[in-house]
């Protein structure tokens, strides 16, 4: 497989270091970069502790949204568009609140249809991960044993302090890339791997005492491929309508 530099350019295919956002040794997110800078803008304006409750409507015209902060139900109204961004799962089920999606389910729990929409919930795609784990001849390359000498662990911090360089500034998957499986459309990959030179018993666990490093897979596979994926494109249905609670 070839270099790749920069996966965020034209091609993802090949293999190369990950990047990561950071300002400095900090890691930064899309809030930090983006939104707290622009907090000062007078045409942004920040609500905290609101949950949406759903799209208004005039006619078939998005107007605006229905929010509950603090115990109260309010309304914010748009002078040109309402851009609906909450993700995979809330997006659609926003949508479902509002009257959009399959008719028939819509009704089932008293929600007024707007427009019948059965793609909307549908065609979910998650991804299966593979992690493989294998032990080493020698401890010296390990983040397991590094991290468990107190010498190494001190350099780490201070690697992180003072150069902004070294384990403490990037992820756990350092580097890995992106390949073709036999099911591969037109030469796009739809297999993303990661090298980790550590490795843990599950997610979120502390790391294992022995030499390890991890090498992951992950794959998305249409179900027009390949049977066994369509368990992984689930069709998202409201099971009830959601309680008036604050945002996690």
């Amino acid at each position: 497989m070839p270099d790749n530099p920069d996966f965020n350019a034209e091609e993802t295919y090949g293999i190369g270091r990950y990047q990561l956002t950071l300002k400095g040794r900090w890691r930064d997110s899309a809030a930090t970069a983006y939104l707290r800078p622009a907090l000062h803008r007078p045409n942004l304006t920040l609500l905290s502790h609101a949950s949406v409750l759903g799209v208004t409507f005039d006619g078939p015209t998005a107007t605006g949204v229905r929010y509950i902060q603090n115990g109260v139900e309010k309304t914010a109204y748009a002078v040109r568009e309402v851009i609906l961004a909450a993700g995979a799962i809330q997006s659609p089920q926003l949508l479902h609140l509002s009257g959009i999606g399959p008719a028939d389910d819509l009704r089932s729990l008293g929600i007024q249809v707007r427009h019948d929409a059965p793609e909307v919930g549908a065609n979910l795609q998650d991804h299966s991960q593979i992690r493989t784990i294998v032990e080493l001849a020698e401890g010296k390359h390990s983040l397991n044993t590094q991290i468990r000498n107190p010498l190494k662990a001190a350099g780490f911090g201070l690697d992180w302090l003072l150069r902004s360089h070294g384990p403490l500034t990037v992820g756990a998957g350092q580097v890995g890339g992106a390949a073709c499986s036999a099911l591969a459309e037109n030469g796009r990959p739809d297999i993303q791997l990661f090298v980790m030179p550590l490795s843990v018993g599950k997610p979120g666990a502390p790391l294992q005492c022995d030499p390890r490093f991890t090498v992951s897979h992950i794959a998305a596979t249409s179900s027009k491929q390949a049977t066994t994926a369509t368990a992984s494109r689930p069709v998202q249905k409201l099971q009830r309508k959601p309680q008036r609670r604050p945002p996690h």
